[in-house]
């Protein structure tokens, strides 16, 4: 149920955390002596209250999200996973390849039919696809009788994980009190060097701040972005213009009823002409093509003045910067950041200024928990599910213990930042796997205001205002629900990679901008059918998405 930059977004915000590390962590022992009812569609709720009387041994392998457990650490008998066990009632095998290895041991599991009782994964497709030919149970008699899980997975977030009619998936959420929407967020340390801390109005306002950035440090990259292969999608994190002009690399919008692919328009044909002169003027990063992650976050450490990404990133990424102040780690990245507020000019050939705006993102995202239709004891399986869901996980993970993570003060909870942080515990946010990763707003709110102090967390949470309006204004996201159409998943990334090879062409100047518009031409005739087919589910499914809150089905 995605295109490539969505998935491409998220796992940027798993790499995130690992490195900001945002209150990632934490203990608790706490044990839950009856749990909350799980039964199957035979079973009634009383039947399944009673905690069973044997303990069950069950094997669960699953994806560490990208954070890695320390040396030594256990992941079948730790502090965070005892808590689910002691839930459940069960004592639980657990595998965790190394995220790398992850995608290349579930296709051999799947492919081997030897499963185990559960399975989480950030790769939904191949298990959705196991799933339809019998490997995984339909969880929704069991989801129907569990209060501790509908609090957190409504019934429409199991309607967006379905498959072709079926609940073989328990979605992660993506956070009731995540941050909605997502802009360009600005370096203060040079907007108050170079533009007395006024910002631009205007995308060419912006462009005479890079030039002046780069005037005054010939060896500044003012822009940078990275690029994923897997999927195609380039111009991560630099997106910013392509944003301002309304259309951003990789992506579709819906216009005048249709769904048409932001390459053909008008918008990033301009959008295009302005990266090929940053490009040729120096001020976009030569390697914006080819950057991988780690090579553009290190490229945002010489004088980068802008980054394109989501809400939920910004408050994490300032209380680092405050952390990393004085420390080895210190660069000339590590500024205060806000929020862009809106331009006052837009671009002439911008259709509409909606389009500018970022969406509300699903209220689900790609991964997914799967109980194997080869597990002897269903219901003890969909215990350890809510055994994930439940409070004394989430205490253990974002607070941990009183006295040693955080501390009582006028009733009030005040976190120990520095334990909470501490290496050995923030691993324990990949156990967050129905509540999901942005949970814990509570305790991270906490720790980024004793991060900060008051007036830099009001500078930065301030502008999450602005994106939150306009993500409001445009409704939720509805490429981040439609599922992987049968009749495009093969050539999405195939047409993905030629509009980014075309795009990067063009900036580069490898190929003229007549040459250019062939292309685009050609990527008409080639592939103008993945709209039409996003066009028809859309008109099909009209009704259910607006009733989610989709808005861009009515434009």
């Amino acid at each position: 149920m995605k295109n490539g930059n969505l998935k491409a977004k998220s796992t940027l915000l798993i790499a995130i955390c690992l490195i900001v590390a945002t209150g990632c962590s934490n203990n608790g022992n706490t044990k839950n002596e009856g749990s909350t009812a799980s039964p199957s569609s035979e079973a009634t709720s009383s039947e399944a209250t009673a905690a069973p009387e044997k303990k069950e041994n069950m094997k669960l392998f699953m994806t560490n999200s990208g954070l890695t457990m320390p040396d030594g650490t256990d992941p079948s008998n730790n502090e965070f996973i005892n808590v689910v066990e002691n839930y459940a009632n069960v004592d639980l095998e657990v595998t965790v390849p190394e995220f790398a290895d992850y995608a290349t041991k579930l296709n051999l599991l799947l492919a081997s039919g030897n499963l185990p009782d559960i399975v989480h994964t950030n790769n939904v497709d191949p298990v959705n696809a196991a799933a339809e030919k019998g490997a995984f149970i339909d969880l929704k008699p069991y989801y129907d009788n569990s209060p501790e899980i509908q609090k957190w997975i409504t019934p429409e977030m199991m309607e967006m994980a379905s498959y072709k009619g079926k609940y073989y998936r328990l979605p992660m959420a993506t956070g009731k009190d995540a941050p909605q929407g997502g802009g360009n967020y600005i370096n203060k340390d040079l907007l108050d060097k170079y533009n007395d801390g006024q910002y631009p109005d205007s995308v060419e306002g912006y462009v005479e701040l890079l030039r002046k950035i780069k005037a005054a440090n010939p060896d500044a990259v003012p822009l940078t972005a990275y690029q994923d292969p897997g999927s195609g999608v380039i111009f991560l994190g630099g997106q910013g213009f392509f944003q301002w002009y309304g259309a951003r690399p990789n992506e579709f919008r819906v216009q005048d009823g249709k769904v048409i692919s932001t390459f053909v328009l008008p918008e990033y044909r301009e959008a295009v002409e302005l990266y090929r002169q940053l490009y040729k003027e120096g001020l976009l990063d030569p390697g914006f093509a080819t950057n991988d992650w780690g090579k553009w976050y290190n490229n945002l450490n010489k004088d980068a003045l802008l980054v394109n990404d989501t809400a939920d990133q910004l408050m994490p990424l300032a209380a680092f910067h405050k952390q990393s102040k004085g420390t080895q780690s210190d660069t000339s990245f590590r500024s205060q950041i806000a929020f862009a507020p809106p331009l006052k000019t837009y671009p002439s050939v911008l259709k509409d200024v909606k389009y500018t705006y970022m969406k509300k993102g699903s209220p689900i995202i790609f991964h997914g928990i799967y109980i194997s239709s080869k597990t002897k004891d269903p219901e003890r399986a969909f215990r350890v599910l809510e055994g994930f869901a439940s409070d004394e996980l989430n205490e253990a993970i974002f607070w941990g213990k009183e006295g040693s993570e955080y501390t009582v003060e006028n009733g009030k909870r005040v976190p120990n930042s520095e334990k909470l942080l501490d290496a050995n515990r923030y691993w324990s946010l990949q156990l967050s796997i129905v509540r999901g990763f942005s949970a814990g707003a509570e305790s991270k709110a906490a720790q980024q205001l004793q991060t900060l102090g008051q007036e830099e967390f009001d500078y930065s949470n301030n502008s999450l205002k602005i994106v939150a309006d306009q993500a409001e204004e445009v409704g939720v996201n509805m490429f981040s629900l439609i599922p992987v159409l049968d009749e495009i998943a093969l050539k999405l990334p195939e047409s993905n990679k030629f509009l980014s090879a075309a795009t990067v062409d063009a900036i580069m100047g490898k190929i003229s901008m007549e040459q250019f518009d062939k292309k685009v031409g050609e990527y008409s005739d080639k592939y103008s059918f993945i709209a039409d087919a996003y066009t028809k589910y859309m008109n099909e499914n009209k009704a259910k998405l607006d009733s989610w809150g989709v808005k861009e089905v009515n434009w």
